[in-house]
């Protein structure tokens, strides 16, 4: 924990990382949140930051 990691943006299919206890990225969860489940939708959802 803390490396620091180096990539070229394309190499990276999806991202997240959590700050404040809210979950910023993980646009596969977000894509995939309509198509789950009710509780699964109430697990993940106020996870998710807001997006900018």
């Amino acid at each position: 924990m803390g490396d620091e990691v180096k990539a070229i943006g394309e190499d990276i299919p999806d991202w997240l990382y959590f700050e404040n206890r809210k979950m910023h990225g993980n646009y596969t969860l977000r894509v995939l949140l309509p198509n789950m489940s009710p509780e699964e939708q109430a697990q993940y959802g106020p996870m998710l930051a807001p997006l900018p």
